[in-house]
């Protein structure tokens, strides 16, 4: 126990708009989109993307990285792995909705707002063990935790397999947000805080 005093209020993202994007997801046959989004950066991972796109190039998964940056001069991009370059949030959200799987290749988050946009959208998380990723991904039941390429292509073949798998752990994504970040749950606690500031004032640092 921290303190009686402190409040927690998860990260939240609005899922008004999100609702519109919503996809059916896709049955066994058809190729499968696995998107991660966010800057080419080193926390996030993008030489892990490209190895996993790299071990299933045979196979039928396209892999979407949406967002920009650096790709490393050593990083050989193979021919099913797309990367969009930067784009603006709504045209980003677009093309996650049409996605089949999130992978969450970072190693380390706050709480990522990408990750809550994924889930939101209704998808399946791959995710790796790292702080933040592992809050929001329940191994099993919205996903799973991956601790390397091979165990991403693991799962991914399992889950290409199954598609009752993806919708069951698509719709565990969509209600996690719901009931821990989504705007209509943790606006009003912000407001309550702000509401209700006197009641904190004693607990102010000294001038």
């Amino acid at each position: 126990r921290v303190s009686p005093h402190v409040q927690l209020i998860p990260n939240m993202i609005d899922t008004r708009n999100i609702d519109l994007l919503r996809c059916t997801p896709r049955m066994n046959g058809e190729r499968l989109t696995v998107a991660m989004s966010g800057g080419i950066r080193p926390q996030k991972n993008f030489t892990l993307f490209a190895e996993i796109a790299n071990i299933l190039r045979n196979d039928e998964f396209d892999f979407l990285w949406i967002g920009g940056g650096e790709i490393p001069v050593q990083q050989p991009l193979p021919a099913n792995l797309k990367v969009t370059g930067w784009l603006d949030r709504n045209d980003a959200v677009k093309l996650l909705a049409q996605a089949d799987v999130f992978a969450q290749t970072s190693l380390w988050e706050g709480l990522p707002i990408a990750l809550l946009e994924a889930m939101a959208l209704g998808l399946p998380v791959l995710s790796t063990p790292g702080v933040g990723n592992s809050e929001l991904v329940l191994d099993g039941v919205n996903g799973y935790i991956c601790e390397d390429a091979r165990d991403f292509e693991r799962r991914l073949r399992a889950l290409a397999a199954v598609p009752e798998d993806r919708v069951r752990m698509g719709q565990s994504s969509r209600n996690i947000v719901d009931r821990n970040h989504a705007v209509l749950v943790n606006a009003p606690c912000w407001a309550s805080l702000y509401q209700a500031y006197s009641r904190y004032e004693k607990f102010t640092l000294l001038r």
